[in-house]
């Protein structure tokens, strides 16, 4: 693994050295992740400074947010401020970007507005991830982990020529492990709670599988046609929150803003006025518990007790194909690129993670992505330039419910009314968003002279959605699906339709000054854009102007620095940042129910990678990234106007890696030692900043014992590893609930790791 060597990237349609790319970025190799013990698209953020992750499920619904730029909407037709591609295929729905990584060559993490040349909703930047592809030799490996919870990883490749002119490859995952949170319900008694017995299952597991083909066919006058084919399933238990009490604070008129944990109530309120310090609505049963008087284990006992707990529920499945053709004649290229995707989603949560039976949240969904692109290069001395055409289809349906838990005859919480012994309810939606986009753009970077160049850019956009929204009352038939099929037994909230038609531009002006040839210092301005588009309320009766939310404009003027020193065994890239935003997309959830407004926000920042070879078998990796993001003049509530940070925006994040390799042979093999640790600042989970849902600043440290050898055309490497070795119990995504249940549903980071994995790779 050599960190500094050379690296071509594609973050500008076409390869060039990253050295030579005015763009911040952080590359992360396949060597790199597998060191690390990186195996999901979403774990990339956790090495990465000034990139984290929003997320709902419990960590099964996940997006990516850069330099503060996020979206936390769980809702499946809502896209992502932070596009995601997998070798240019375009992933157009959140719950997408969370895959099993696996045959990967590497992933480019573009940060900053992108909006020229990628252009879909690319205010944050890009992360694009690229798959090893055929050629005609022959190779192939397979990688074999065994750890903790009885984890158990399989991934296998293979490729080769299949004739002169076709090379193919087959690449295959599969990964699962027990589950993490041990559930007492209904072992563990709790006096005066009776809940439904629908499922009493233990949570956190994992079980899924992944496969892609590919065929790369060689064509007569310089042309390649490249197909990729995939699927995945993946099958996990209902979402893996864990329950901690939460008090609401209110104002005089009984508005929320804002909520701190329970425990920390000494009167035990169930709600707190904020101006008097009063209570509202009397007390709790048990001081530090929920409104029924449940008192959650500490987290890092990873038990639970929940009385809707189901192994199976939430299920995931995705299926695609990529075609990309390329043509070249001298200086000229032209590439078309087809992308289809297909995803489905069933998933399902107990809302109040209690063993008391309150609330089912629900979702079923399914999400086809179409998209081509065509455009020609030219690659002309001192001129380079790029210009093309993109069409966009996604059509989603969108279900989701809210419901009384089936079978829950006792009456003990019933918030549609229902008699005791009477059939459960749920409140649920059916929402269909069709979109059309067209796109024409062109970038040029211009030589103006040895060390001077001129990087342009604009992309034009016009975008077209038709969105349909229908809600009624229905049976509660099943806790694990949507049951809003055949009529509603009655009206919910009210139905609405609408369409939009919207032009839109981005643009890149920027200039670059190379004083020596390891050098690269650059400056430039870019204006990005995202989309506006419509909520899909779960429980709240929005106003027909709220159901449209409008395109978010960004300024972003940058200028950094790349550069390589004493003979290409050290290099240091640094950026700083100004982010002016307009009709900024926030996404607030107020108990169960979220929608998006438009703001304005205000981010400075400034990032820096030191990448180091002091000694032939020492590599040392320092990373870091500042972060001030600010959301001004908020209301939170009537009366009440504050500044706030978006969610999931740390003050600041630092990463540090050292890798030796010792000097004597073992076995006829090599040893090597690695350890990481990266430092998150606190930060809010809501964009409130509620005190409940702000997580602690916290130290993630690994460690990695490797043994390599190279024997007759194959490579060995067994490794034994340990991550979160001081076993820490991390926040990464939250809810209050504090008005609805007493308590805010909160998920974690992994616990302590421990595993060994096998490869070997001819």
């Amino acid at each position: 693994m050599d960190d500094l060597a050379d690296v071509l990237v594609s973050a500008q349609k076409r390869e060039q050295n990253a050295q030579d790319v005015g763009i911040s970025m952080a590359l992360i190799s396949i060597d790199r992740l597998s060191s690390l013990g990186k195996t999901n698209s979403v774990q990339i953020a956790e090495i990465t400074p000034g990139v984290s992750i929003s997320g709902s499920s419990g960590n099964q619904s996940s997006q990516f947010s850069i330099r503060g730029v996020t979206q936390n909407d769980f809702s499946d037709h809502v896209e992502a401020p932070v596009a995601v591609y997998i070798d240019e295929g375009y992933i157009g729905f959140s719950q997408g970007q969370q895959f099993g990584l696996f045959d990967l060559e590497q992933v480019e993490i573009l940060k900053g507005p992108q909006g020229t040349l990628f252009g879909r909703n690319a205010t944050g930047g890009i992360v694009s991830f690229i798959t090893r592809k055929p050629t005609p030799a022959t190779d192939g490996y397979v990688d074999v982990t065994y750890g903790s919870f009885n984890l158990v990883r399989v991934e296998t490749a293979v490729g080769g020529a299949l004739s002169d002119a076709v090379s193919g490859r087959l690449s295959f995952l599969t990964n699962s492990h027990y589950p993490i949170l041990q559930n007492e319900f209904p072992n563990t008694v709790h006096p005066g709670i009776q809940g439904s017995t629908t499922g009493a299952s233990n949570l956190w597991n994992d079980d899924q599988t992944a496969v892609r083909g590919q065929l790369r066919v060689d064509l007569p006058l310089e042309t390649e046609l490249l197909i990729s084919a995939y699927a995945s399933r993946k099958i996990l238990s209902s979402a893996n929150w864990q329950q901690v009490a939460s008090t609401a604070i209110l104002t005089d008129t009984g508005g929320q803003y804002g909520a701190v944990l329970a425990s920390h109530d000494s009167q035990a309120c169930q709600s707190i006025v904020g101006s008097s310090g009063g209570c509202v609505g009397g007390t709790r049963p048990v001081q530090g518990g929920d409104f029924y008087g449940y008192v959650a284990p500490d987290p890092r006992r990873l038990l639970i007790s929940e009385d809707y707990a189901s192994a199976h529920s939430n299920q995931y499945g995705t299926q695609g194909t990529t075609a990309k053709l390329t043509t070249h004649w001298g200086d000229w290229s032209v590439a078309a690129v087809t992308h289809y995707m297909h995803f489905t989603k069933q998933q399902a949560q107990d809302v109040d993670e209690s063993p008391v039976a309150q609330l089912i949240a629900t979702t079923n969904s399914h999400n086809d992505t179409f998209s081509q692109e065509i455009r020609l290069n030219q690659d002309a001395g001192r001129l380079h330039w790029v210009s093309g055409l993109y069409y966009l289809n996604m059509k989603t349906t969108y279900n989701q419910a809210l419901g009384d838990e089936h079978g829950n005859g006792v009456g003990q919480v019933r918030i549609f009314g229902e008699a005791p012994g009477s059939p459960s309810l749920e409140g649920a939606f059916k929402a269909t968003l069709n979109t059309s986009s067209y796109a024409v753009f062109g970038q040029s970077e211009f030589g103006l002279s040895d060390h001077w160049s001129l990087v342009t850019g604009l992309r034009l956009i016009q975008e077209k959605k038709r969105y349909t929204y229908v809600s009624g009352l229905y049976i509660n038939a099943n806790d694990s699906v949507v049951s809003n099929l055949g009529d509603p037994v009655g009206a919910f909230l009210p139905n609405f339709a609408g369409s939009t038609a919207q032009s839109l531009w981005t643009g890149k002006w920027q200039l670059e000054y190379r004083p020596a040839r390891t050098v690269l210092i650059y400056a430039g301005l870019n204006r990005g854009v995202k989309a506006g588009s419509f909520n899909a309320p779960l429980s709240a009766v929005l106003t027909r102007a709220d159901y449209v939310y409008k395109p978010e404009k960004l300024l972003s003027y940058e200028s950094g620095v790349k550069a390589t020193f004493l003979d290409q065994t050290l290099r240091v890239n640094a950026s700083t940042y100004y982010y002016d935003y307009k009709d900024y997309q926030a996404f607030v959830l107020k108990n169960v129910s979220g929608s998006i407004s438009n703001v304005n926000a205000y981010t400075k920042g400034a990032e820096i990678e030191i990448q180091a070879q002091p000694l032939p078998q020492l590599t040392v990796s320092l990373s870091g990234a500042t972060i001030d993001a600010t959301i001004p003049h908020y209301v939170l509530a009537t009366g009440v106007v504050r500044n706030v940070t978006p969610a999931f925006t740390p003050k600041s994040k630092w990463s540090a890696l050292l890798r030796y390799e010792l000097s004597y042979a073992l076995w006829d093999g090599r040893l090597s030692v690695q350890v990481d640790a990266t430092q998150t600042a606190r930060f809010f989970e809501n964009l409130q900043n509620y005190a409940s849902l702000e997580a602690d600043a916290y130290l993630l440290t690994n460690a990695r014992l490797t043994w390599s050898r190279s024997h007759h055309g194959k490579r060995w490497d067994l490794s034994a590893f340990v991550n979160n070795s001081a076993d820490v119990r991390n926040k990464t995504t939250g809810v209050d609930l504090s008005s609805l249940c007493g308590c805010s549903e909160q998920a974690y980071g992994d616990p302590r790791w421990f595993g060994i994995e096998a490869r070997v790779a001819l």
